[in-house]
């Protein structure tokens, strides 16, 4: 069943290394066919300038042609209606004398007309094309940055499931080590001297409670369990079980009494001392849970939760420094955990090394990036040094991940330095 599921580990990491590589694929053939469409863009627009500008040209020099004809045309007519007004007018009196004057004077007024008129269709051209420049530039930049923005939230996501894989492959290790540890115990057992039949009729109980259990129906899984001890009193497996089913009911006095019987049946069970730490943190009892936590630590070292429970727990016994070097232990064996760097920042803020914190919440969001919780304990940490900006910013990021940090921080003695501000009360407000 271990070789089965290392087996399954492996296959599981080459899918999704493979759905990553897929990913990367399609990313840069969007991309490339991003680029492509841009600058099938960029080329169809430059040839409708060309074209356009081309266009004004033949149709400004035709309007010149057409206005230097009508010019001469006009000038000509003009030159002989004034000849003909001339011949005309030589006869009449003195009197018409005042009269042909006025009519020279309106003919000289529709010929500036008529330049004024070709001068204005020309400006009105030029300006059109000009203001068809412009948009042509806008329309261009706005592409770019439409294709930089596309290519950034790919980025992103692309990182974003690179981090899942990684989270997932580490929580798919930690199970596949726990139940190893379930089997080499259970094989340990399996040599001890015991009839066939009732040893198969306890593992059979066993999987029909673990059953049950993966289907939340606890009650019935206690019962198979207690069919199993019954049989079996001496099984740690069994009662290990049946702590955790007890637990899931939050029936944890229960749950402890059960855990202890696997301990003194197997007095080095580490996933018992673990669970038994749990169920002693759940019920506020942080010395006899940190005392567990501690006994799992020496048990097996190397084990990251056992570490990262010791430090709460003494967290909650307000033991700062000796959490810190928990924390640090733990960190050594994953330092790519986010959790284990914002527990860390956390601790340093209460040691009062806010420089220290500080980095070791970036610390958590560079592994992470939508972390909310290390923004939230980064906002905290600046609310306290009264640098009201920065604790806003950091606090309204981890609102737009989690919404419920609205309410937290509203109630939270950390934002008291800035509780008056009037952007941290909009921010806070419902």
């Amino acid at each position: 069943e271990l070789a089965g599921i290392r087996v399954d580990a492996e296959q599981q990491k080459d899918r999704t290394k493979n759905s990553i590589a897929e990913l990367e694929n399609s990313f840069n053939l969007h991309i490339s066919s991003l680029n492509s469409a841009t600058q099938q863009r960029k080329d169809d627009l430059l040839a409708e300038l060309v074209k356009t500008q081309q266009e004004f040209i033949s149709e400004l020099a035709g309007i010149r042609v057409n206005a230097e004809q009508q010019k001469d045309k006009t000038l000509d007519n003009i030159r002989e209606i004034a000849n003909s007004l001339t011949a005309q007018l030589s006869g009449l009196p003195l009197e018409y004398e005042q009269q042909k004057q006025v009519l020279l004077e309106n003919l000289e007024k529709i010929q500036t007309a008529a330049q004024l008129d070709i001068s204005n269709r020309k400006d009105l051209i030029i300006e059109n094309l000009e203001k068809s420049g412009l948009e042509f530039a806008e329309q261009f930049s706005e592409l770019q940055v439409n294709a930089q923005k596309q290519k950034l939230f790919i980025l992103e996501k692309l990182e974003k499931l690179e981090t899942e894989f990684v989270s997932q492959l580490s929580e798919l290790q930690l199970d596949a080590q726990q139940r190893k540890e379930l089997i080499l115990q259970e094989i340990t057992e399996s040599k001890t001297t015991q009839p066939q039949a009732p040893q198969v009729s306890v593992e059979a109980d066993i999987q029909q409670g673990d059953d049950l259990f993966a289907q939340k129906q606890y009650e019935a899984a206690i019962a198979c369990y207690n069919q199993a001890i019954k049989i079996q009193p001496e099984n740690a497996t069994a009662w290990l079980k049946h702590g955790l089913t007890l637990a899931r009911l939050k029936r944890y006095q229960d749950a402890i009494a059960s855990y202890d019987q696997a301990i003194k049946l197997q007095p080095d069970y580490h996933q018992a001392w673990c669970d038994r730490g749990v169920a002693f943190g759940n019920l506020r009892q942080h010395k006899q849970a940190f005392a567990c936590f501690n006994k799992a630590t020496k048990i097996k070292p190397d084990d990251v939760t056992a570490w990262l429970n010791r430090g709460l727990s003494l967290i909650e016994l307000e033991e700062y420094e000796e959490a810190l070097a928990s924390f640090e232990q733990a960190i050594k064996l994953q330092p790519n955990s986010p959790k284990l760097w914002d527990k860390r920042g956390y601790t340093l803020i209460r040691l009062g090394m806010d420089d220290d914190a500080i980095a070791a919440f970036n610390k958590a969001i560079e592994l992470k990036p939508d972390y909310a919780i290390s923004y939230y304990n980064k906002a905290a940490c600046y609310a306290l040094q009264k640098q009201a900006q920065l604790a806003i910013e950091c606090l309204q990021q981890a609102i737009e991940i989690n919404p419920r940090y609205k309410e937290d921080a509203a109630n939270d003695i950390d934002f008291d330095e800035i509780a008056k501000n009037e952007r941290f009360q909009q921010l806070i407000a419902d």
